[in-house]
């Protein structure tokens, strides 16, 4: 019950989404950003990390608050691309940081699956 209430709670919060500057990118932008962005840091913010990520990714869960504790270990000049295997979780963690003073936030259009159904290299753990 108490993951539910958090859940609801979350889902009010991305309802503020619009206006944070946060930029969604297609599977095919992420890969080229991956590429030729070398301070480009990817988080994955679900609890599928071990199912499947995007190669280099960092797993930084939104859910357990994971990614909220480290916040202050990220470098805010840098560039993040944040993902899930859902929807959800990926705009609370690009909202997060958002509203936290990252800049450079960008969100994986489509998620994980959308990287998967593009054919991209996935890397198990």
């Amino acid at each position: 019950m108490k993951k539910i209430i958090i859940l609801i709670l979350l889902a009010a919060i991305v309802g503020l989404f619009a206006g944070t500057g946060i930029k969604e990118v297609s599977p095919k932008c992420a890969l080229g950003m991956i590429l030729c962005r070398p301070d480009l840091v990817v988080i994955d913010v679900s609890n599928g990390f071990e199912n499947g990520h995007i190669p280099a990714a960092k797993n930084l869960v939104v859910e357990d608050g994971t990614l909220f504790q480290n916040l202050s270990k990220l470098d805010k000049s840098k560039k993040y691309l944040i993902y899930a295997d859902n929807e959800l979780d990926s705009k609370l963690g690009a909202k997060l940081l958002a509203e936290n003073g990252f800049e450079n936030v960008y969100r994986l259009r489509g998620e994980f699956k959308a990287w998967e159904d593009s054919g991209y290299r996935v890397a198990m753990k």
